[in-house]
């Protein structure tokens, strides 16, 4: 016996729950990565921990300033300036992310990845110094890899309803 694949009506394309998952994963994902793209000039210049004044020397003097309280702090250019490390850590997720993703399944990769980051997310709530200094640029690479394959995971299978359901999943 040969399977009858299942007609997909363009009426009921709501009804299939990967898509409506994926649409809301993707609604709550871009809001996160909005908040923690915005987020990290603020936190890098009122949240990181005391900088050594050796570090305010040189070719990157303008990266820190002294505060009120004689206290070496990242400046907001400093702190603009590792939004690109930041980008960076984005790119080598992704990179590797697709590597990863070669090997493993998209889903498992998705929630391992999700994992880690609300873990890296809560570990900068608890201000643990350097560690959540760290751990901000750790929530980059972590979220590299999430809406491609949340749009991938959400269309798929879908037919000719995938052109639609692509357009409510970016949108």
């Amino acid at each position: 016996l040969i399977p009858v694949a299942k007609k997909i009506s363009p009426h009921n394309t709501w009804s299939h729950p990967h898509f409506t998952g994926a649409t809301l994963a993707q609604f709550l994902y871009v809001a996160a990565q909005a908040g923690i793209f915005s987020f990290l000039i603020n936190y890098m210049t009122s949240q990181t921990p005391p900088i050594p004044a050796s570090w305010a020397a040189g070719w990157l003097k303008s990266w820190f300033e002294t505060s009120k309280d004689g206290i070496v702090q990242f400046s907001n250019q400093g702190a603009s300036n590792l939004a690109s490390l930041g980008f960076a850590c984005f790119l080598a997720g992704r990179f590797t992310g697709a590597g990863l993703l070669a090997r493993f399944s998209a889903h498992k990769m998705l929630g391992t990845y999700a994992i880690i980051n609300v873990l890296v997310c809560f570990l900068v709530f608890l201000k643990l110094g350097w560690l959540s200094v760290v751990c901000v640029f750790a929530s980059y690479f972590f979220m590299s890899i999430m809406f491609p394959t949340i749009f991938a995971l959400g269309i798929f299978n879908l037919g000719p309803v995938a052109k639609k359901a692509s357009a409510f999943i970016v949108m």
